[in-house]
């Protein structure tokens, strides 16, 4: 698959090194201190499931550099989404899917308005990562897994081939024809996670 990644931080990095590190064809799209350090030294992942190393990789801040796509892993700020959203149309062409794995239940609404709903795929991503320093991505635990699919429900070509890149990269994925109702599972539980943590 031709993937591209925008927003390379914790999460958008941890998973677009895993896919290329099998050999799929990623390119990133990212920022300032973030940016330079991908051109110059690539990108790494210390992880307690291995470490992952890609000395070289597309990179850009532009993401028409990179063309149109197969799939585009949208993982920015959630308040980046509308600028970020307007950035990725060179990306898409006419088969293209977009999965933000974004917490909230707002975000694929952005993006159908601004993308067309053809383009969005629903997505869940549950792991903690974080940019530990530039071009560097620190991943805590052993959890790293998404959840991904169609809004219709349908097993569509481009979530079976995405499902099966993610095997290929040791990355935990399962489609489900309810994508809607696992969004709003994770927003419910997060909201109660935040209180709490709030608290402490």
């Amino acid at each position: 698959m031709r993937i591209a990644v925008m927003g390379t931080g914790g999460v958008g990095g941890y998973f677009g090194a895993r896919l290329a590190q099998a050999g799929h064809d990623v390119a990133f799209v990212a920022r300032g201190r973030q940016l330079e350090a991908l051109s110059a030294h690539g990108l790494r992942v210390e992880s307690p499931l291995g470490d992952v190393t890609i000395p070289r990789v597309e990179a850009t801040s532009d993401p028409a550099e990179i063309g149109p796509v197969d799939l585009v892993l949208f993982t920015v700020k959630l308040w980046d989404t509308p600028e970020a959203a307007e950035a990725i149309k060179p990306l898409l062409g006419a088969e293209t899917g977009v999965v933000s794995f974004q917490n909230g239940v707002a975000k694929d609404d952005i993006l159908r308005h601004v993308l067309g709903a053809e383009h969005v795929i629903g997505g869940v991503t549950y792991i903690a990562a974080t940019i530990a320093g530039p071009g560097v991505i620190r991943h805590s635990g052993r959890l790293q897994k998404l959840v991904f699919g169609e809004y219709d429900g349908s097993r569509s070509p481009r979530v079976r081939q995405f499902a099966t890149a993610c095997a290929d990269s040791g990355i935990d994925a399962e489609i489900s024809d309810q994508i809607e109702q696992v969004i709003w599972e994770k927003f419910v539980f997060l909201v109660g996670l935040s209180g709490t943590t709030s608290l402490a």
